[in-house]
């Protein structure tokens, strides 16, 4: 992957080649909105952007802060140097992942803005098109029996090269037709392999799932033996 850093004043860019030459302009909301280029949006903490440029579709994620510390500033963070940046994290991380051939987002770029000590972010990623949440199968009663032993699959691929997901809920896993997924990285990392963190992913993808009206729990044990198989 052939990426280029470009600093202006306050701001640091990191784009792949296929964004090339950079339009700072992409990641502003306002403009996407006005010149017509946003398709879909989805909201969750904040609203995620997807839209096109160089017949591209990409979606746009702003960080913003949770719990508390949301109350203090909705999205500025403590700077405490580039690889403490929540965009250069999960950028990077991006890039390890597709470097393994895992199913996971393409990375496309960032923009840090920096305000004294502190800063904002964005992350662009590829769109992993015609897919569909876990959630939303769920819940539109369309998941079959291979979509649950496909999950399994994928997340013990993801554990056994040590990624341990921050957030592993319903909607951050998509499938394309019976393929799975994996998607929102930040907060992620690589990990020692270990049971207990690897078990704890799994519960916590439990939990999201109960709050489904149409979720049998019978499901999930055909993902969990299907995880255990590759595992």
């Amino acid at each position: 992957m052939a990426i280029e850093i470009i600093h202006k004043k306050d701001k640091v860019y990191i784009i792949d080649k296929k964004l090339k030459p950079l339009n700072e302009k992409i990641f502003s909301d306002d403009f996407l909105q006005e010149q017509a280029l946003v398709y879909k949006t989805q909201s969750g903490r904040s609203d995620t952007l997807f839209f096109e440029w160089n017949k591209l579709k990409i979606v746009k994620k702003h960080y913003y802060r949770g719990g508390l510390m949301s109350k203090i500033s909705q999205d500025k963070y403590f700077y405490l140097g580039n690889k403490f940046i929540r965009a250069y994290a999960e950028f990077y991380l991006l890039i390890f992942l597709n470097k393994k051939n895992m199913r996971s987002p393409v990375p496309l770029g960032l923009r840090v803005v920096k305000n004294g000590l502190f800063y904002t972010c964005d992350l662009l990623t590829q769109e992993i098109e015609n897919s569909i949440s876990l959630a939303d199968l769920v819940q539109n009663k369309n998941i079959k029996k291979s979509h649950w032993q496909n999950i399994g699959q994928e997340i013990a691929r993801f554990h056994n090269i040590g990624l341990h997901h921050a957030d592993l809920n319903s909607n951050n896993i998509l499938l394309v037709k019976a393929v799975p997924y994996l998607i929102d990285f930040d907060k992620c990392k690589i990990k020692k392999c270990a049971t207990r963190w690897q078990q704890k992913n799994l519960r916590r993808l439990l939990r999201s799932l109960k709050k489904l009206t149409n979720f049998n729990e019978q499901d999930f044990q055909i993902l969990k033996n299907s995880y255990k198989n590759i595992n």
